[in-house]
């Protein structure tokens, strides 16, 4: 009598437990390549913002004219926490530092979707305790916790407006709406505030990370 012999191969139960194991894993690698993707979106927006007052400051140095007119060619950027999504690169043609959406914009810079201006910090040459806003030289003059640092947060009004004069171009940093600045003034621009330089945090509302962009008033620009 001959015994049949059992033929290799998977149970039902272990090929069920194969596949769920296969499914997981392109759940996880789909899951990672989505945040990846995120991120490089964060980078790009980043650099496209950095780029962008590069452009500004390349055509303020280069005396660009606006509408064909000579006396329009300082060149700026407005940065709005209110309506983070969106930049607006415009000409002062007033020459206030400060933007007029009625007459000086240029061209809109979108965000992607999930990233926007999470917060401006402005520098003056002091320093500051990060929550409480008082003047310290170190974390030893800050409550329990704090920290010393050489950004502080903008308050108020959270819109800044950033514009390049030429020819050098000397750059400038307004805080607030059209207006706002004063009436004209050295260089014949208005510069209310003296700070040396501005960050920019950009941040992905999705995986909650962030970006940099820092200008100061010798007009270099960098992102972190």
């Amino acid at each position: 009598m001959f015994l049949r012999r059992r033929q290799p191969g998977f149970t039902m139960l272990e090929l069920a437990v194969t596949i769920s194991v296969v499914v997981l894993l392109l759940t996880l690698t789909s899951i990672s390549y989505r945040r990846a993707n995120k991120r490089t979106e964060l980078i790009m927006a980043a650099q496209q913002v950095a780029s962008t007052m590069r452009l500004a400051e390349s055509y303020a140095a280069s005396a660009k004219e606006f509408e064909n007119n000579q006396n329009y060619n300082i060149w700026g950027l407005q940065l709005d926490k209110t309506d983070g999504h969106k930049l607006v690169m415009f000409v002062d043609k007033n020459k206030d530092g400060a933007y007029d959406p009625a007459t000086e914009r240029y061209k809109d810079i979108l965000l992607p979707q999930q990233v926007k201006i999470a917060n401006i910090y402005y520098s003056d040459g002091n320093k500051y305790c990060l929550t409480g806003g008082n003047q310290c030289q170190s974390s030893n003059d800050c409550l329990s916790g704090d920290s010393c640092e050489a950004y502080r947060l903008l308050a108020g009004n959270e819109t800044v407006a950033v514009t390049f004069v030429p020819p050098n171009p000397k750059v400038r940093f307004c805080q607030g709406g059209s207006g706002n600045c004063g009436s004209a003034a050295e260089d014949n621009i208005a510069w209310n505030e003296p700070w040396d330089s501005i960050r920019l945090v950009l941040t992905d509302e999705l995986n909650n990370s962030v970006k940099d962009i820092n200008v100061n008033f010798f007009g270099l620009i960098d992102v972190r």
